[in-house]
């Protein structure tokens, strides 16, 4: 692939290592996305070339496709992947206070099909929340987003005592550094994204980044609101087992009667 065959369009999103734009392919038509990283020296080539190994392996329904790489005019890695025509679940919680527990159900079913294909094959996204997830118009859901995750298959850079996701929903094992470091950090981060998806709010919202994840090792886990059914309490509170090796996987929690509600009303 090469830059000259893409017509680069608006600014989809910014993050800390790069940008994502809209794009046609000019060969097929197709509208994409190209995540561009920054121009930051050795670190971020590093950091983009084990993004790109990760994610070029999977395939998945319920992950945003991988389609190709190029070279920009600073010789900085650029990939392109699937364009998804929606919106991810943190811009639609911008727009509504909370979601039916129906609808999160049918959402958290789609992210577990997703997780169970990552774990399966080797890879922690270990950064799930809502602003990592999108909806398609058609209502399909899809992980994306690689750029801090690790793989049995893909030396990892990020060693050593170092904290990786976003703090409100980081898993206790990470803040306090107990190895080994499993997929159970995903399901952490899944019950802190349901818990937001339910209520509007995230955990600790009142509180800092800092204080976030001391309240968290000392509370043990985030409170549950009583006012949840009986199903969404339990499905969080199995998320968030302290223990990972305990903490359930995403294959078996995709038997848990939360997610029936999806067929209800």
């Amino acid at each position: 692939m090469s830059k000259e065959a893409f017509e680069i369009g608006q600014v989809l999103g910014r993050g800390g290592y790069g940008t994502v734009y809209l794009a046609r392919d000019g060969r097929t038509a197709e509208l994409v996305a190209i995540k561009q990283f920054h121009n930051k020296g050795a670190s971020v080539d590093r950091k983009a070339l084990k993004e790109q190994a990760i994610w070029q392996g999977l395939d998945h329904p319920n992950i945003v496709r991988y389609k190709g790489s190029f070279l920009n005019e600073y010789h900085t890695l650029s990939l392109v992947v699937e364009y998804v025509d929606g919106w991810s679940l943190a811009e639609h919680l911008a727009q509504f206070p909370a979601f039916p527990e129906n609808l999160v159900a049918d959402i958290t079913r789609q992210v577990l099909c997703g997780l169970e294909y990552l774990h399966a094959n080797g890879v922690t996204h270990r950064d799930l929340k809502p602003a990592n997830v999108l909806v398609s118009q058609g209502g399909h859901v899809k992980i994306c987003d690689f750029g801090v995750s690790t793989s049995v298959d893909v030396r990892t850079l990020t060693q050593g005592a170092h904290l990786y996701g976003t703090p409100h929903y980081i898993a206790p094992e990470m803040v306090e550094n107990r190895r080994p470091l499993t997929t159970s950090l995903d399901i952490w981060s899944l019950g802190c994204s349901v818990l937001e998806l339910m209520t509007g709010r995230r955990p600790y919202h009142e509180l800092s980044a800092m204080q976030t994840l001391f309240r968290m090792v000392q509370d043990r886990h985030p409170p549950i609101p009583p006012e949840l059914s009986p199903a969404a309490r339990d499905f969080l509170a199995c998320c968030w087992v302290w223990d990972p090796r305990q903490r359930p996987s995403a294959a078996a929690l995709k038997a848990h009667p939360f997610l029936n509600l999806t067929f209800q009303e």
